[in-house]
């Protein structure tokens, strides 16, 4: 950092604001985001009215609980499955489109030059072999400005600037010398194999079963009012208070180091020694803190269907419940204020959360086949939807309707991708690239022509210029 600046900043009187950890009402406002996203996580992975619980046998506590770890066992497996990138090649084939207006003079100029452009990604990646290829295209009024491939092999990557320049321009790894386009490409290659990350989640989904106790468990029979009926019910419990949790943590993560299965796929994962992984372990075990907390679960059963009836959450004094309101629909209570609404089906799960007092209402969907999320405000509109069209084509789209501080913006993106089959990454002729370095200034002079004389860019480049 320039000596100067720094001082300044060191020696800056201005006012700071520090908040106050210890704060009751900031304590009680993480505890309520806690229990919100423990219980929607629950909901989430299928707790609520899914098909999965009901062949479950419900007069057992521990299966009932059990259910809700295999089902996200499930849920991560099926996920893995679906993508399986890791074992062998794939590609993609990636359009971006972006088009708005705006209130803004200066910035709807801008967005009206955007809106003209797209832009294209083809990628082909073998993650076994430690390759990638990327074509990409960047279009104005559909006219070609720039056309070009990204190679990546092991650690080196190159880019290539198509008709403009005829050599391969490499980027340096930054283990090499001192560049500016240095790029560390280690973390590219950690993803795991779908066989080693499966197993890894199997494993941890056995032990985190064996690290819960029979006495953390009870269950009673009960009758509850459920739509204007009295319901028979198991009452299954789970309570637990901050000695159980560290145990439970505890355990599992020395159950994690003594799983050979484990520590062989972490090693995969995170190529390093097996000493390593056990060392880390065992440090994230010994340093355990767990501020006193109470965690209690009750979820009601149907003694005869086996079917969710209500559930209730609850940590320290903070209550979350899930009360039916049909037989999709559970109202979502906070203490004593209604939140919203989960709407569970066969295809998706629908969070809906109203705020009466800022006119503000945030709908989540999750399915198979569809995932958006719309937020309605004061003043703006958000929309998100990523909808799999079929098995090897997603589209994305984001739209914005709203006002930001004075201005008004009507903004949409669109992405659409497809999945190509791959049987293999060709590599790249590379042998005559070159660094950034030792790129000549005639060479230099030479890209700058070449641009100046493609029309689409110069378009583009007076449009630009026409803002200022």
């Amino acid at each position: 950092m320039n000596e100067e600046v720094k001082n300044d900043v060191v020696e800056s009187k201005e006012p700071m604001f520090e908040p106050n950890l210890e704060s009751d009402g900031k304590e009680k406002k993480n505890k309520s985001i806690l229990l919100i996203i423990v219980a929607l996580l629950i909901v989430a992975l299928g707790l609520v009215g899914v098909n999965y619980l009901y062949n479950r046998n419900a007069t057992n506590t521990e299966n009932v609980y059990y259910a809700v770890i295999d089902n996200l066992e499930n849920a991560m497996v099926k996920y893995i499955d679906n993508i399986d990138l890791y074992n062998k090649p794939f590609g993609n084939d990636i359009t971006l489109n972006i088009n708005g207006t705006s209130s803004d003079k200066e910035i709807n100029n801008i967005l009206n030059i955007i809106k003209d452009m797209s832009f294209n990604l083809n990628t082909k990646t073998d993650y076994q072999n430690k390759k990638l290829s990327a074509d990409y295209k960047v279009l104005y009024t559909n006219s070609n400005i720039v056309n070009g491939n990204v190679y990546i092999n092991d650690e080196n990557i190159y880019v290539n600037l198509g008709e403009l320049y005829n050599k391969y321009i490499k980027l340096l790894p930054d283990n090499t010398s001192d560049n500016d386009f240095q790029i560390n490409t280690s973390s590219l290659w950690n993803a795991v194999g779908n066989k080693e990350l499966k197993s890894v989640i199997e494993e941890s989904s056995k032990i985190l079963k064996e690290s819960l106790k029979e006495e953390y468990f009870s269950r009673t029979e009960e009758k509850i009012n459920v739509l204007g009926k009295e319901i028979d019910v198991y009452n299954h419990t789970l309570k637990l208070n901050e000695t159980d949790i560290k145990e439970i943590i505890i355990t599992f993560i020395d159950k994690l180091s003594k799983n050979d299965t484990i520590i062989a796929n972490l090693k995969a994962l995170t190529n390093e020694t097996e000493e390593t992984i056990k060392n880390a372990l065992t440090e994230l075990k010994n340093n355990i803190q767990i501020d006193p907390v109470t965690f209690e679960s009750n979820i009601y059963m149907n003694k005869n269907s086996n079917k969710l009836e209500e559930m209730h959450l609850k940590i320290n004094d903070e209550e979350l419940s899930f009360i039916k309101d049909n037989e999709e629909v559970f109202n979502i209570n906070y203490n004593s204020s209604k939140l919203g609404t989960v709407k569970v089906n066969d295809q998706s799960v629908t969070f809906t959360f109203n705020d009466t007092e800022t006119n503000t209402n945030l709908v989540i969907e999750l399915g198979d086949n569809k995932t958006a999320l719309t937020l309605k405000a004061e003043g703006i509109n958000i929309n998100l939807e990523v909808n799999k069209v079929s098995e090897d084509n997603t589209k994305v789209k984001f739209s914005f309707n709203g006002k930001i501080v004075e201005d008004n913006y009507n903004l949409t993106i669109n992405i659409d991708i497809k999945n190509n089959a791959v049987d293999k990454v060709e590599s790249k002729n590379v042998s005559n690239a070159v660094s950034i370095d030792a790129i000549t200034e005639e060479e230099s002079n030479q890209i700058i022509n070449k641009l100046y004389n493609n029309s689409a860019f110069m378009t583009l480049m007076g449009k630009i210029a026409s803002l200022n």
